[in-house]
């Protein structure tokens, strides 16, 4: 099983390839599946949720984003890569927290901290306009200097396969009302 891991990876770090899961036999794909949760350092599921991972997980189509929960720990899908993560924290992606820039900013909801430093890249930061943290909400755009032009977020994130599950738990900094930087990990 440690020598098949590598094999069977899918194609983001950390997750393993439905694609090939699905080409294995039942017996060796519930034994693969096993193993990578144990290695994730979860506990492993009972036999009954090992199927609901098979039947509803696996056999989802590429286009839907089944979980299935456990003590602990949760498989998800999106595309063709299958996820073992811990159970998301709460979060509430409707606030909007003014950041003073006088120092790094704590979420405790996504338990991360952002750093002054995230905003180095933009030459005129005027703490003066009220600088906020909100989360996605639907329909906004920013715009990159290497297109020359305004993207929508949605968008963004599709084109960097990020699942939809963290794309509503990465903060959006604004500025004047304008969104000027994303803050990915």
């Amino acid at each position: 099983l440690e020598q098949d891991l590598p094999l069977l990876s899918g194609s983001r770090t950390g997750t393993l390839s439905i694609i090939k899961l699905n080409a294995l036999s039942p017996a060796r794909c519930n034994a693969v599946i096993r193993y990578f949760i144990d290695k994730k350092g979860f506990l492993a599921p009972a036999e009954k949720k090992l199927q609901h991972i098979i039947s509803d997980v696996l056999n989802a189509r590429p286009d839907v984003t089944p979980c299935v929960h456990w003590n602990g720990a949760e498989v998800r899908r999106y595309q063709n890569d299958l996820y073992v993560l811990a159970p998301l924290s709460e979060h509430d992606e409707s606030q909007c927290i003014p950041w003073d820039l006088t120092q790094n900013l704590y979420l405790p909801s996504l338990n991360r901290i952002l750093k002054v430093d995230l905003l180095t890249a933009i030459k005129s930061v005027d703490k003066e306009k009220g600088v906020e943290v909100r989360f996605r909400r639907g329909g906004e755009r920013i715009y990159q200097s290497q297109r020359n032009r305004t993207v929508t977020l949605k968008n963004l994130f599709q084109e960097m396969r990020i699942p939809p599950w963290e794309r509503g738990r990465i903060p959006l900094i604004y500025m004047d009302d304008k969104l000027v930087v994303i803050g990915f990990d």
